[in-house]
């Protein structure tokens, strides 16, 4: 049995990770990515696994990443010099929804648009690659996307509040911002009529 590789986590605020000399840079952040599977997404009950990896080239950014549940198969769906956080899976399995600070191009002059550096709504097509934008908000950020049910809508947290849009890009606010609470977490129903979230203040919080 051969030993395990001595493995060891330096500081939050590190950009980078070590996982051994023999390991390239993205291996390593792959190799301790448990700390940041609490953004996992799962296809399925024993399906690949999508989720956050630290690839420590070019400066450090996080890649949407694939995974078999037995750890082989490692496959980043996502490059560039952008952060692709918070990955889930569309219920059939097609694209993988996620936040990015990604260059948009939408309606400003890029060099506007980069210097933003806020995050918005995206997804990518497993099988072609292909990156659709689904909400872009210049003054604010968006995250934690959910699918509807029919995959036709991705909910999101954005200025403390929780809006969907179709993929024709309309967009609708399904709850408005709450006094005092900081919403979070927002997930279907497997009906789609309702979407469960996280309501914190002060020191409780509530589903």
């Amino acid at each position: 049995m051969q030993p395990e590789l001595p493995v060891t986590r330096p500081a939050r605020e590190a950009p980078s990770f070590a996982a051994g000399r023999s390991l390239t840079a993205w291996q390593n952040g792959v190799a301790v990515a448990g700390d940041y599977m609490s953004a996992a997404s799962f296809l399925g009950i024993a399906g690949i696994i999508a989720f956050q990896g630290y690839d420590a080239t070019n400066g450090g950014q996080f890649h949407v990443v694939l995974v078999n549940p037995d750890g082989s198969n490692v496959q980043k769906l996502t490059t560039g010099n952008y952060d692709d956080r918070e990955p889930v899976w569309s219920r059939d399995g097609t694209r993988v929804a996620f936040a990015s600070d990604r260059a948009t191009g939408q309606l400003r002059p890029p060099l506007v648009d980069a210097a933003l550096g806020s995050y918005n709504i995206w997804s990518v097509d497993v099988a072609t690659g292909a990156m659709k934008l689904w909400a872009d908000t210049p003054t604010a950020e968006e995250g934690e996307p959910t699918w509807s049910p029919e995959n036709t809508e991705i909910a999101y947290v954005v200025s403390n509040r929780i809006e969907a849009v179709n993929q024709a890009g309309a967009r609708r606010t399904i709850l408005p911002q709450v006094a005092g609470r900081t919403i979070n977490s927002p997930s279907w129903a497997p009906a789609g009529t309702d979407i469960a979230y996280i309501g914190s203040g002060g020191s409780s919080a509530d589903l």
